[in-house]
């Protein structure tokens, strides 16, 4: 129950930019987010396909209402991952700056960023102010392991 709370925290903090978001946060959410669009696109394609079926536009503007809720979520993540491992948050407009450039540089530098912002540890020394803020950072050691 306790992952559940966590997969669901980034949409509830979608405009916090300021506190700080864990690894176990932030790989849980990336995982259902890629999950949730995987499901979200073939179900888009596989009613468009449908020949009777005439709800595929509505069906469609709300799933990319849904999605864009969801990226935004994605950002707020992403930056608060930043400032947990001591960076700044405006480094998550890299994938976006690199845009231009070409399709596949900027899926390398994408997917490269993920992996990147996921793996970096918390700084020590910022752990010490999380109290300053009503839900701070969830610690990566806040839920249990199967083992213990």
């Amino acid at each position: 129950m306790k992952y559940l709370k966590i997969v669901f925290l980034p949409l509830k903090r979608i405009f916090d930019y300021r506190n700080r978001s864990g690894r176990l946060e932030f790989w849980l959410y990336v995982l259902f987010s890629h999950f949730v669009i995987t499901v979200t696109t073939l179900a888009i394609y596989v009613l468009a396909e449908a020949p009777s079926w005439n709800w595929v536009e509505p069906f469609a503007w709300l799933a990319f209402l849904f999605l864009t809720w969801m990226e935004l979520a994605n950002i707020a993540l992403f930056v608060r991952r930043l400032h947990d491992s001591g960076h700044s948050g405006w480094w998550t407009l890299v994938p976006f700056i690199a845009a231009p450039i070409s399709f596949l540089p900027t899926q390398i530098i994408g997917i490269s960023s993920i992996i990147a912002i996921g793996l970096l540890p918390p700084k020590p020394e910022q752990e010490q102010n999380d109290d300053q803020h009503p839900e701070g950072r969830i610690p990566d050691d806040s839920v249990p392991h199967p083992e213990s």
